[in-house]
């Protein structure tokens, strides 16, 4: 992997005398636009500066092509169910919520979880005129066509916002609140007559874990171990009987849930395999993430992590693409390092919808950002780079690490416009950062400006060694606080030592610090984290030799 990095050399190899004050020495949803986020979030002053719509209508364009020919090879319902997704947000086309509608629906006969719960906003009330309802219905009987869809796509998994909308709604919504105890009342009498009637066990065990949903979402309301003890007895009704989504429940609710009485993550995992067997692709998106590991003593356990998610691709997500992307760039699970096809699954995932419960959203933006701004596998692009940090510091959840390479371009003045208020303003941004490594970089860049004479209207001698300092705890904290050594964090603890950032100069700490670097990407196959090895290993090996004159 570090051959990835050969034709790249320059970006590391830095003049002893400008690279502390000059060059770097770290290089480091509905039917909305992206300038009304922009607005919503103050930030159309600076991101905006840098997205560039026609290069996401593009994506969008190429995405509609791929899942149109996939339509029309195999009727593939969650291909139906994206087309509608671009329809209805007339993502890189025309708005046509006739075609969402014809879409969606397809797709629903199919069952597909996304497209219950998206088809759902194309109806309205009756005398509401709204261009996207194509149907309207009474306010009652509009609450029962809904907890019917929602019911049917939450019982399959986190996949929409289904559970926290149906509990919200219930507690809100006489309306909702009588449709959804009404749906539970049918359901039982449907079950006691399919049970009489015929031997359609599909249908039984459907309605079987129907009902257990509905349980959990009363018990999410008011507590009662009786509520939750019955959900668990219908999935576990339903799983006896075959269905995947039971299988699902019972790890996810029975043995995930906080609250649950029978919390066990060994549990929790032999329910997942066993829906993952039976085709449940989001029981095989959370295997997928239980197995995934950089490390190359886990390279094994990798493998596994790579045929869930391809696996769990039926349902492409963004997060699953991400990740098949994310194996690719870094030839981990069993795959050779490939950049285009991981370039082409970050691609996709950029413009595809998201899963409910993805915890890390738009990833593959930064990836893209960094796979242009290092020339990956592709030649260096600083404006694709900028706009893709630009993009998934907008959209992406947990976005600091976004905001601080689109801050360093700035800063840098490698792109235009570049105005160092503008970097100050980014970074500023991350420093409340969860993340304490984010947190320490964003303060360390913030303690880089301050000090830098060449800023003269931001010199303050004073602020820098406040942000020197705040990035020298984080830094130090970060292993302890996680249990995980990472390059770049002991690369960052080395600069700091080495240039004496806020503390005394100690060449054999930082020295220690570049070591560690160097091994923890070492013992890793991760691009990201081998690139500040590498900068470990060339600043190690630069200070021995002048150490050996």
């Amino acid at each position: 992997m570090r051959d990835v990095w050969c034709s790249n050399i320059s970006l590391i190899t830095e003049s002893d005398d400008s690279e502390l004050l000059d060059d770097d020495i770290d290089e480091p949803l509905q039917d909305i636009t992206f300038d009304d986020i922009l607005e919503e979030i103050g930030h159309h002053d600076i991101l905006g500066l840098y997205h560039h719509q026609y290069i996401m209508d593009q994506l969008y364009q190429e995405a509609f092509q791929k899942y149109s020919q996939r339509v029309n090879d195999t009727n593939d319902p969650h291909s139906h169910y994206l087309l509608g997704y671009f329809y209805y947000n007339g993502h890189g086309l025309q708005k046509d919520y006739n075609l969402a509608f014809h879409h969606y629906q397809i797709a629903v006969e199919h069952n597909h979880p996304g497209a219950l719960y998206n088809i759902c906003m194309l109806y309205g009330t009756e005398g509401d005129h709204s261009p996207q309802y194509i149907h309207t219905l009474t306010p009652e009987n509009l609450a029962k066509f809904k907890v019917s869809m929602y019911v049917r796509s939450g019982a399959q998994g986190q996949y929409t916002n289904t559970y926290g909308e149906l509990v919200d709604n219930y507690q809100q919504s006489e309306l909702w609140q009588s449709a959804l105890n009404e749906l539970y009342e049918q359901n039982l009498q449907r079950v006691s007559c399919t049970l009489k009637e015929s031997d359609n066990y599909h249908e039984i065990a459907e309605l079987y874990n129907q009902l257990g949903f509905i349980c959990m979402v009363k018990c999410s309301i008011n507590y009662d171990h009786n509520t939750l003890y019955q959900a668990g007895g219908f999935f576990h009704k339903a799983a006896e009987l075959g269905n995947s989504s039971a299988y699902f429940n019972l790890g996810f609710f029975k043995y995930g849930f906080s609250f649950s009485p029978d919390k066990d993550r060994e549990k929790e995992i032999q329910m997942f395999e066993i829906a993952a067997t039976n085709g449940h692709t989001l029981a095989q998106y959370h295997l997928g993430y239980h197995w995934l590991s950089t490390l190359r003593s886990q390279a094994e356990n990798c493998k596994k992590s790579f045929n869930y998610f391809f696996q769990s691709s039926d349902h492409g997500y963004s997060d699953t693409l991400f990740n098949l992307g994310f194996m690719y760039i870094n030839g981990i699970g069993g795959v050779q390092q490939d950049f285009q096809l991981a370039i082409d699954y970050f691609r996709t995932a950029s413009v595809v919808d998201e899963l409910a419960c993805s915890q890390y959203a738009r990833r593959e933006c930064f990836y893209l950002g960094f796979i242009y701004e290092h020339g990956i596998g592709v030649p260096i692009d600083l404006m694709l780079a900028s706009h893709f940090y630009a993009y998934g510091a907008t959209f992406q959840l947990n976005s600091e690490r976004s905001h601080c390479r689109l801050a360093k371009l700035i800063e840098k003045e490698h792109i235009t416009p570049s105005s160092i208020r503008d970097a100050i303003e980014l970074y500023q941004r991350s420093i409340a950062s969860s993340d304490q490594y984010i947190c320490g970089y964003a303060n360390y860049r913030l303690g880089k400006i301050y000090i830098n004479p060449r800023y003269d209207e931001c010199f303050d001698e004073e602020k820098a060694n406040y942000h020197y300092q705040i990035a020298l705890d984080c830094f130090q904290s970060y292993q302890e606080r996680l249990g995980e050594e990472r390059a770049d964090h002991y690369y960052h603890l080395a600069i700091l030592y080495e240039n004496g950032c806020g503390i005394d100069i100690d060449i054999d700490k930082a020295l220690n610090y570049y070591r560690l670097s160097i091994k923890s990407a070492e013992e890793k196959l991760d691009t990201y984290q081998d690139y500040f090895g590498l900068k470990a290993r060339k600043r190690y090996d630069n200070i021995v030799g002048k150490k050996d004159k």
